[in-house]
């Protein structure tokens, strides 16, 4: 099958010299978004923001949110990836709708640099905010299938909190070293006609189809491959692997220990009590039925079943149908329709070189969609009761 015929990759003038393209279709398509996106998603996010933080504060002298560990946690998650969602829009939006609306850069080689910088710095934050949800629910689960084989839970409902606090700090500095690259690949190039803000590549590109239009080449450096490739890797699919590998874990687990004799059945109601009343949040084991929750704590019987006042049903369903797991779920899934299709049609880029030139030209538009993310994030669970 052929590929479609693309534009020619640069334009030139009378006198041989590079000219300012003429904006496409998308990049209108592209301004319409950006401009919903800051002024929709950004007072939508910061509301969100304020809202959880007032949660936050109003509850951390609570009886309940000191012992429910869980439940502290994953606020300070929402709380990161609503912070997430305010810096992706203010370091993405606002520098792309000037660069479109100009169509050139006027602001030099520095404020080049920082800007790439920020788009991929943010981006790379946006992914491991999602995987430190993934990770949470992970040593969430982890706990459950601790007391299951020892009869108490590890450490303190503070341990957990500053677990995650650790997981933000270090998603912060993973972003900021993952995106140094930037400065190294993003220069200012300038002609006679107009200034761009680009690559390294690129710019060698555009020399050579100066020089030679007929006979330049348009095929990929090989430095170039090892930098899209790592930060193809780095922004989405490692992160993507980890949330493959973390719920595959979650679900093996929950079936696995659904199948085992609970241990602690026959501890005395102290040892229960104890268990439900400390870390493990009482969501992940009383709120598989939220509109008629048992009154008291359930009471856990054998093959990883637990009595309510509903019947027995098996422990793994309780932690799938808690709201926490419900919510850390539909993150993920929107987080991955959203950031899936252009970074699967970037992998073209290591396949066929008019494919890479189809796509920059003509499918960018793609990349607006996943700015979409910050706006979906909010209405997950923003405006949830608790």
């Amino acid at each position: 099958m052929s590929l479609p015929e693309t534009d020619p990759p640069y334009m030139l003038d009378k006198d041989g010299q590079l000219t300012v393209p003429s904006i496409t279709p998308t990049d209108y398509i592209e301004m319409v978004v950006l401009v919903f996106l800051l002024l929709f998603g950004l007072p939508l996010n910061g509301l969100v923001l304020k809202r959880l933080i007032g949660e936050w504060n109003n509850g951390k002298n609570s009886a309940r949110q000191k012992s429910e560990g869980a439940r502290s946690t994953f606020l300070w998650l929402k709380i990161q990836l609503t912070l997430v969602d305010l810096i992706l829009i203010l370091c993405y939006c606002p520098s792309k709708l000037i660069w479109l609306i100009s169509y050139q850069w006027y602001y030099g080689e520095c404020l080049c640099k920082i800007v790439q910088y920020s788009w991929l710095f943010s981006s790379h934050l946006m992914s491991f905010a999602i995987v430190s949800i993934a990770i949470d629910r992970v040593r969430t689960v982890y706990r459950l299938m601790h007391i299951e084989k020892n009869g108490k839970v590890p450490g303190n409902s503070t341990s957990q909190l500053v677990f995650v606090k650790r997981l933000i700090v270090a998603s912060y500095i993973a972003s900021a070293v993952l995106s140094l690259p930037q400065f190294y690949a993003w220069i200012l190039i300038e002609s006679p006609n107009f200034s761009q803000c680009t690559t390294i590549w690129h710019n060698e590109r555009a020399l050579n189809y100066v020089q030679n239009p007929s006979e330049s080449s348009m095929d990929v450096y090989p430095l170039e491959r090892v930098y899209s490739l790592f930060h193809l890797l780095t922004v989405f699919w490692i992160p993507f692997l980890m949330l493959f590998f973390a719920y595959l874990y979650i679900v093996t687990y929950l079936f696995w220990y659904s199948l085992r004799p609970y241990s602690v059945s026959t501890a005395s109601p102290k040892l229960i009590k104890h268990s439900v009343e400390m870390d493990v949040d009482s969501e992940n084991l009383n709120l598989w039925n939220n509109r008629n929750p048992s009154p008291l704590p359930p009471l856990p019987t054998v093959k990883g079943t637990i009595k309510t006042a509903a019947g027995t049903i098996p422990a793994w369903r309780i932690e799938m149908r808690s709201k926490m797991f419900n919510t850390s779920i539909q993150v993920i899934a929107a987080y991955l329709v959203c950031w899936m299709p252009y970074n699967v049609l970037a992998l073209a880029i290591f396949l066929h070189t008019d494919v890479q030139i189809l796509i920059s030209t003509h499918a960018e538009v793609l990349r607006i969609f996943i700015i979409f993310n910050t706006v979906i994030n909010p209405f997950i669970y923003g405006f949830r009761p608790n």
